[in-house]
């Protein structure tokens, strides 16, 4: 199926349809954005930004503000 005849589909939904797709679509983003997180700690590219955040929350000088799972556990 291509991405015109999904959005002629969509076009096409109730409110109630389009509601129902749309929290689908947010929950399946955020499985794919932590999917990402987990496969970049994992490999190392956050390593970095790990400790220079471990650094500063240290020093007094940063704030955890994050309190999403995949924020959470780098610092545990």
């Amino acid at each position: 199926m291509s991405v015109a005849e999904i959005k002629e589909a969509v076009m096409k939904l109730s409110t109630g349809e389009l509601i129902e797709l749309v929290d689908w679509l947010d929950e399946f983003s955020e499985s794919l954005w932590d999917k990402q997180i987990e496969e970049d700690f994992e490999s190392g590219k956050l390593n970095h930004l790990i400790k220079q955040a471990r650094q500063e929350l240290r020093e007094g000088e940063g704030e955890l503000r994050c309190t999403h799972k995949s924020c959470l556990k780098l610092f545990v």
